[in-house]
């Protein structure tokens, strides 16, 4: 089975399309952690996104692929007290390593770091992304719920640690040095990582 019948499979599964419809499914670029497809079905259009067991780097990078639940959570709180901060999820399929999300097209809604990249920095926008992070910290900070939800830590170091400090990393003094670094770090008490995928 290829992989675009494979994803075919998994939206019929979800109900997210019809035995009958074959939509196109386009793959999306900017990520070395994931698989980002917008597929295209009739009118509409939505974005499926899949944890990579190992990334799409040189260094051979392996990560797990629950993080993908973590973002999915993360949405899903974020769009309870924010929705217009995030994507919609529209299918959740943690057990298969993959949800999909409403696609935000980027004609309308453009990349933040690309527009930094190229110079355009908005103090406004800015601000209202600080406003937002803001909001979303009160309302989540010190709750033992998602303290459990988003207990992170092992994903993170699982994830982070063995790539950076791997034998190419380690070829040079600074290198070399950062690593110890990392190693003998230690998160603050009552801590959790915030993992970005």
């Amino acid at each position: 089975m290829s992989a675009e019948q494979e994803w075919l499979a998994a939206f019929r599964r979800a109900g997210l399309i019809a035995a009958d419809e074959t939509p196109s499914i386009e793959p999306l670029t900017g990520g070395v952690s994931s698989d980002i497809v917008l597929v295209h079905c009739g009118e509409r259009r939505f974005c499926v996104k899949r944890a990579l067991p190992r990334l799409k780097v040189t260094v051979e990078w392996h990560a797990p692929v629950e993080r993908n639940r973590s973002e999915a959570d993360w949405f899903a709180v974020v769009g309870q007290l924010l929705p217009r901060a995030v994507p919609r999820i529209i299918a959740d399929h943690a057990h298969e390593g993959w949800f999909a999300m409403e696609y935000l097209p980027p004609a309308q809604y453009p990349l933040w770091k690309t527009q930094l990249r190229d110079g355009q920095a908005d103090a406004a926008f800015a601000a209202s992304v600080g406003q937002a992070l803001a909001c979303i910290h009160a309302a989540t900070a010190g709750r033992a719920d998602m303290a459990q939800r988003f207990a992170t830590e092992q994903i993170f170091s699982r994830s982070a640690s063995k790539p950076i400090c791997s034998p190419p990393a380690r070829s040079t003094p600074n290198a070399r040095r950062h690593c110890a670094r990392w190693r003998s770090a230690r998160a603050p008490p009552g801590a959790r990582w915030c993992m970005a995928t």
